[in-house]
């Protein structure tokens, strides 16, 4: 879990909601400050499996790499109330 910092580059144009982030194949998962670490960390790897359905640590097809290069994110919140 890394933190979005007011000093890092990374996802900082989501701050203040967002303040925390991890990757799943070069997309970024980021979570709000109400989120657990654990609930995060999950997402996370529910989209590395969406993506990488026999499980053999590459995406199965070629949507991983667009995303990426598309600089997509996930987000996730508490709620939708939190997100609006």
């Amino acid at each position: 879990m890394t933190d979005i910092s007011n000093s890092s580059k990374d996802f900082y144009e989501f701050r203040p909601t967002f303040t925390k982030y991890t990757m799943a194949f070069g997309i970024g998962v980021l979570g709000s400050q109400t989120v657990s670490n654990e609930a995060l960390i999950h997402t996370a790897g529910v989209l590395a499996q969406f993506l990488d359905n026999d499980m053999n640590g590459e995406a199965d097809t070629n949507v991983a790499d667009n995303l990426a290069r598309r600089n997509a994110v996930m987000l996730v919140t508490r709620d939708r109330a939190e997100y609006d």
